[in-house]
C-alpha cells in the first residue's frame, strides 16, 4: 500500500504430520500500486525463498501454505498462498520441537535491532548430538541471506526482511544473519493439544 507499511508472512508447516509456524516480517519500501499488496508480496517471496527452502528440508516435512497480511499502520485481512511442497532431503525430520535457530541483526545493537526464526524440519543426518555439521551451516547460511535479501514484487513493490517489535509498534530492517550452529528448543511454538 504505502512506503514503511510492514507485513508479515506467516509459513504453516508439517514435520511428520504436526503443525508448526514460522513467521517473518517485511518491510515495503518501494510502493506497491497491486490492488493487494500482500499477495504481490507473498508471491514473491514464494518464487524467490521456497525452492531453496525445501532443498534443505527432510522429506517428511510440507511447506502447506503462506499466510500474508499488513501488520502496520492498519492490518489487512491475510492472503493464503497454498504450496502443499515437500521437503527434499531423504532422510527423517528431527522432532518438530527441534529446531534450526538463526539470529537477524539491524544495524546497531540494541534489544529492538535483533530476532531470531526457528526452523522445524532439519534432517537428522546434518547434525550430531544436537550440533549442525559445516555444511549445513553453510548451505542455511546462503539461504539467510537469500532471505535478507529485498523481495521484488512480480508487477511493483519491494519488501525488506525486517525484525518488528509488536511491544513499541516498531521495526528494522535485517541486515545480518547468524546461523547458530546448535540445535535450538522451540517447545513453546508448537500447537498446543486441543487447539484448533
Amino acid at each position: 500500500m504505502a512506503v514503511n507499511d510492514w507485513y508479515e508472512i506467516t509459513t504453516d508447516m508439517t514435520v511428520q504430520g504436526e503443525h508448526v509456524y514460522n513467521v517473518m516480517n517485511f518491510r515495503e519500501t518501494v510502493e506497491c500500486t497491486e490492488d493487494v499488496p500482500a499477495q504481490e508480496l507473498v508471491e514473491a517471496f514464494d518464487a524467490a525463498n521456497t525452492t531453496a527452502w525445501a532443498a534443505l528440508l527432510a522429506e517428511l516435512t510440507v511447506i502447506n501454505c503462506y499466510y500474508c497480511r499488513r501488520i502496520h499502520p492498519t492490518p489487512s485481512v491475510a492472503y493464503t498462498l497454498i504450496k502443499n511442497i515437500q521437503g527434499d532431503v531423504a532422510d527423517d525430520p528431527l522432532p518438530s520441537a527441534s529446531a534450526l535457530l538463526i539470529s537477524w541483526y539491524g544495524l546497531t545493537a540494541s534489544a529492538r535491532h535483533r530476532g531470531r526464526n526457528y526452523f522445524a524440519g532439519v534432517p537428522e543426518n546434518v547434525q550430531s548430538g544436537g550440533l549442525l555439521e559445516a555444511a549445513a551451516i553453510t548451505a542455511w547460511q546462503t539461504f539467510a541471506a537469500l532471505l535478507i535479501t529485498p523481495v521484488v514484487g512480480g508487477a511493483t513493490g519491494t519488501w525488506e526482511m525486517g525484525i518488528w517489535s509488536r511491544a513499541s509498534v516498531a521495526g528494522v530492517d535485517a541486515r545480518v544473519a547468524v546461523v547458530r550452529s546448535n540445535m535450538a528448543t522451540m517447545r513453546s511454538r508448537r500447537q498446543r493439544p486441543g487447539a484448533a
